[in-house]
């Protein structure tokens, strides 16, 4: 299985994915998120489920879809691409597939999910799916991207850095893409040297919190102990603060280079 999700900013689409792909016996890598552009026409796939699956939707939906069509058209046209695919193709001893697929035309940005052959439009800012969606749905909750995909692209990464942590059929690298809203702009890849420094911030601010949450509870330590803690926690999240300001990456927005 996997982990994707999918954000809807005011100011373009986040999507991303592990790209683990697992069966019984073996586990490899493999990609899970695929977007292309062509002028103002901009659209991403963000996949979990089946292998060959994945691949064979996403190859159809390739040639299907042209910058000609409208998100309603477009949703049409993958709905019947998955109706042939479950019908001609599907092993019923496998697991099927769930999409997400970011769309952007003239009109606006437009995120939709498929369930087997069904089709919808995600009407909420973001939508998660896959082995780590439990896990995936209670941090979202906590990190709502409701500001830009600048945040979108941090929350992506902490995201899939805890639920390849910690579900079985997660892992590998994190691919994650951004569709800017400006039709402009073509879609843009986060780097995965990109991403392994925004972990690093992550991992050194979490460490940094546990003894904060622990000594909020722990009455047997004294008040000045827990001032020691707080004083230490923000140390740690000044110097990381520094250090992710030196990420020009983060100060771009999407298309300036």
């Amino acid at each position: 299985m996997t982990i994707a999700a999918g954000f809807i900013c005011p100011d373009g689409l986040v999507l991303c994915a592990d790209s683990q792909f697992s069966t019984d016996n073996t586990k490899r890598s493999g990609p899970k998120v695929w977007a292309q552009t062509a002028g103002p026409f901009s659209f991403g796939i963000a996949a979990a489920g089946t292998g060959y699956l994945i691949r064979s939707a996403k190859q159809q939906i390739e040639r299907a879809l042209s910058e000609t069509m409208s998100v309603e058209t477009i949703r049409q046209e993958v709905e019947k691409i998955l109706v042939s695919l479950y019908s001609n193709f599907r092993d019923p001893n496998q697991q099927g597939i769930s999409l997400l697929i970011g769309v952007r035309t003239l009109a606006g940005i437009s995120l939709l999910e498929t369930t087997d052959t069904d089709v919808a439009y995600v009407e909420t800012p973001f939508c998660c799916f896959g082995s780590g969606s439990d896990l995936g749905n209670y941090l979202l909750d906590h990190l709502e991207p409701s500001l830009s995909t600048a945040w979108g692209k941090l929350v992506a990464v902490r995201l899939l850095d805890q639920v390849k942590r910690y579900s079985l059929y997660c892992g590998r690298e994190s691919q994650i893409v951004v569709i800017p809203r400006d039709t402009t702009i073509p879609h843009e890849w986060f780097q995965p040297e990109q991403i392994e420094q925004i972990e690093q911030v992550f991992e050194q601010i979490t460490k940094a919190s546990t003894p904060v949450l622990n000594g909020a509870v722990n009455l047997q330590m004294s008040d000045e102990e827990f001032a020691a803690v707080l004083q230490q926690f923000s140390a740690v999240a000044g110097n990381q603060r520094v250090f992710a300001k030196a990420f020009d990456f983060l100060r771009r927005p999407p298309g300036d280079r």
